[in-house]
């Protein structure tokens, strides 16, 4: 069970590392747990390691998996108007039975749902789809968490907030990513009218404050360490801690900056980063 200062190394912000490699460098970071894509799995299996070994492997290093991430196809391709593989993108080709499967080789406690592209659709159709999923999900003992991105059609907290509600499930509920957050043109007293509940999941990032014209390579490339932006993110853990909010932190930095790093160098800035974010936060 995790506590709500132990945190998740997310994948992303180790753009190159392996299963393994990973796993060694959330535990030198002083992380709890991580996110894996499919592929992570996928690849692991495929260099040998059976689920016993990554089992162990997380167990050696006091590890356990929070977030699968991320999955698109719970829109189907028919509402979407294109299948998601035409895009060859590999860690958008995961259904959920792939994190279905995963979770019972490796356990873990949410599958995190996107929209990238594609229609906007009515709140209706998006909750109906979300509240299948989150049933499906539930038979397999995991939360689901729906991320927005503000280039999409699910751009904003409201939206996210207004579909989850809608689907009325108690294992669903958002994704609070900093970032996309502040992006959307919102901060911390946004989040103080939300029932602490709501909030799945947190991934933590921040931001400098002029955006790129183009906030899809920005978001790819140009994210920052927590406290190293102008991302009120002391605010935000302030807002979630008043709200009752419990969801595990995770930390999540897309950085091209950061990949010229090692993956240990990396886990543990990273730590160091958001560690100091929450202490600040909670000195009062």
């Amino acid at each position: 069970m995790l506590k709500t200062n132990d945190l998740c190394l997310c994948c992303g912000t180790i753009e190159t590392a392996d299963f393994s490699q990973l796993v060694e460098a959330a535990a030198a970071g002083g992380f709890h747990s991580i996110s894996l894509r499919s592929q992570h799995y996928q690849a692991a299996r495929e260099a040998g390691l059976s689920d016993r070994d990554m089992r162990l492997m997380l167990e050696e290093h006091g590890l356990v998996i929070t977030e699968f991430d991320p999955l698109v196809k719970w829109l189907p391709k028919e509402l979407l108007g294109f299948d998601v593989d035409a895009l060859r993108i590999p860690y958008l080709s995961a259904t959920e039975d792939t994190f279905f499967r995963i979770a019972e080789a490796l356990g873990g406690r949410h599958i995190n749902a996107i929209q990238i592209f594609g229609p906007k659709l009515e709140t209706d159709v998006y909750a109906e789809h979300f509240a299948r999923l989150c049933d499906h999900a539930a038979g397999h003992g995991l939360k689901v968490s729906l991320e927005f991105l503000p280039w999409s059609p699910i751009p904003d907290l409201k939206r996210a907030v207004r579909i989850v509600s809608m689907a009325n499930r108690a294992n669903g509920g958002i994704l609070l990513d900093t970032w996309h957050h502040f992006r959307s043109g919102h901060g911390a007293k946004d989040l103080l009218a939300l029932r602490g509940n709501v909030v799945a999941a947190i991934q933590m990032n921040d931001a400098t404050a002029q955006p790129w014209d183009d906030l899809t390579k920005e978001t790819m490339h140009n994210r920052l360490l927590p406290g190293e932006g102008a991302i009120d993110l002391v605010g935000v853990i302030r807002a979630l801690d008043d709200i009752g909010c419990d969801a595990p932190v995770g930390v999540e930095v897309f950085s091209d900056e950061l990949n010229k790093l090692s993956p240990v160098q990396v886990a543990r800035r990273a730590g160091d980063a958001t560690r100091a974010v929450l202490e600040a936060a909670r000195r009062r």
